[in-house]
Formats: C-alpha cells, sequence, structure tokens
C-alpha cells in the first residue's frame, strides 16, 4: 500500500502531471464559455419576442387612421365626342349553319373604305348588326365596286382584292352560297366580319377533298328514340363527339341527342386527332324505312 502512495505522489510532482491538469482546465473552462453564450443568446431572443407583442399589443389598441377619400369625378364635358360601340360587345360568334347553309369561311375583322361623307354613320353603326354587300356596276371609279350598306344607309366599300372577288362570286351563286357580314367595334380604321356560307351538299363535296378525311356509317340508332333525334336533323349538321367510358365506345350527339355510335374502326382515327370539324354527311332510309346516318369528320 506504501508503495503505490508512493507512485501516486511521483507521477503528481511529475511535469507531465501539471500539463494533463492543464489541458483538464482548458477543457472545463470551454464548456463554461459555451454554457453563457447559449444562455446570452436565449436571453436576447425572449426579451426580442416580449418586446415585439408589445409593440403589436399598442398597435391593435390605436385606431387605423381613415383611408383618404377617393377624388371627386370630373365633370364630364358635354362637348366631348362620345363612343358609338363599347368595347366589351366586341365578341360574335357566327352560326355554323344558316339559312340551311354551313360556314365555309370565316374573316372577323376585314377592313374597309369609309369616305368622309359615310364615316360618321359607319361610326354610329352599334357591333353584330347585319351589314348589306351591294354591287355597284354604274360607278364611275371602279365598275367592281362593292358598296357596304346598314339599315339602306350606305357606310363604305370594300377594298379591291380577293375578298371583294369572293364576295362577287358568291353574290353571283345565291342558289349554292350565302354571305354574312356583320358590323365590329373599330378605333381608327373601319372593320366588319364577313362569313361565307355553302349550301350543306357543297360543303360536305368539299370536305371529302380534303387530307385526313374520313366518313363513317353509325350504329345503334335503330330505336324509336333516336330514330325520332335524326328526323329532326338535317345534313351538314354539327356532330359532337363524346366518348362513353362505361361502353368504352365514342357516341355522336346533334342538339343534346344522340343519333347514333361510331363503329369500333373508328376509335383509332378518333384517338389520333381528337379535334374534328364533324358533320352529318348523309341521311338515308333502308329497306326497313330507317334512318342510316353517315358522319363526315375533317381533323382540325
Amino acid at each position: 500500500m506504501s508503495s503505490v502512495i508512493i507512485i501516486i505522489l511521483a507521477w503528481l510532482v511529475s511535469p507531465a502531471f501539471k500539463w494533463y491538469l492543464l489541458g483538464f482546465c482548458a477543457v472545463i473552462l470551454l464548456l463554461c464559455l459555451r454554457w453563457v453564450a447559449r444562455r446570452r443568446r436565449a436571453v436576447r431572443a425572449a426579451a426580442a419576442y416580449q418586446q415585439a407583442q408589445r409593440q403589436a399589443s399598442q398597435a391593435a389598441s390605436v385606431a387605423p387612421a381613415p383611408a383618404p377619400a377617393a377624388p371627386a369625378p370630373a365633370a364630364a364635358d358635354p362637348d366631348a365626342p362620345k363612343p358609338a360601340i363599347e368595347a366589351y360587345t366586341t365578341e360574335f360568334v357566327p352560326p355554323s349553319t344558316s339559312w340551311g347553309y354551313v360556314l365555309a369561311y370565316s374573316y372577323p375583322d376585314v377592313g374597309f373604305y369609309a369616305p368622309d361623307d359615310c364615316r360618321d354613320r359607319a361610326a354610329m353603326v352599334p357591333p353584330r348588326e347585319a351589314l348589306d354587300l351591294c354591287p355597284e356596276p354604274s360607278n364611275p371609279y371602279d365598275s367592281e365596286t362593292i358598296a357596304i350598306y346598314h339599315d339602306s344607309r350606305k357606310i363604305g366599300y370594300m377594298y379591291h382584292g380577293k375578298l371583294r372577288d369572293m364576295v362577287r362570286d358568291y353574290l353571283e351563286r345565291p342558289d349554292d352560297r350565302r354571305i354574312l357580314a356583320v358590323s365590329a367595334v373599330w378605333s381608327d380604321d373601319p372593320i366588319f366580319g364577313l362569313y361565307f356560307y355553302r349550301s350543306a351538299e357543297s360543303a360536305i363535296e368539299s370536305m371529302r377533298n380534303r387530307p385526313n378525311v374520313r366518313e363513317f356509317k353509325l350504329s345503334m340508332n335503330r330505336d324509336a328514340d333516336t330514330q325520332a333525334s335524326i328526323a329532326l336533323c338535317s345534313v351538314g349538321d354539327d356532330v359532337t363527339i363524346e366518348y362513353d367510358e362505361d361502353e368504352d365506345q365514342y357516341t355522336a350527339t346533334v342538339y343534346d341527342s344522340s343519333i347514333g355510335v361510331f363503329p369500333a374502326s373508328a376509335a383509332a382515327y378518333l384517338n389520333e386527332f381528337r379535334a374534328f370539324d364533324s358533320r352529318i354527311s348523309q341521311i338515308d332510309t333502308d329497306d326497313s324505312d330507317k334512318y342510316v346516318v353517315h358522319v363526315i369528320l375533317d381533323p382540325n
């Protein structure tokens, strides 16, 4: 036992022990400094939170200042020009069929010439008003002139070009073609809308000559309700295509009434293009006096 005590005392008085003791004290000091730093940060965070709470309470107790009153509107100038047409009335959706004819071409923003003696009348025409297009072969400046009228009052002339030639062609062939001219909103330069219609038979025949066009005979339409719906349809009517997930088939509807189902052979074609100009292309009767419907599809 005495020998052990002597060894411990010798180790304590040795130089190495001093270095061990110094390192141990340094570690203890560093741990104390880290604890003090964390404590100070916690105290500062608590003080900042309390300060924010006090400021929020003071702001809530003070009534907010009233908002400044809106300035009074300026008096209207009685001599200021009045707008003839409001901008929100610009939209015009032409009917897909009109007079039993099918829409073939749309030109909603066609410029025209309004001379000084017609410009005021043209500016006062409300939007979406039907206009009349009248040839003027006796016009001394241009025998192919097309004048534009509203309520029997001239408002301008069409510019020469392809559109004017189309109008003349349509006016000369009234049996299978029609034109719908509609007034539009304009600011600086006068414009109007031109919509060209063709007879259903002529439009369908034109569609057949386009690429990727397909025609299908509908099925599952021999019941009384569907036959009654078909009886109200005409060649050229728009057809809406709907997919029936329960039956895994595509149905054709006109005026929200079913007119039949596309054959299974049409599924791949319908899935490939998705959007179509689809119309009834043919309505016949079979040996049982049941309606048979064909639909033509032109991919958009």
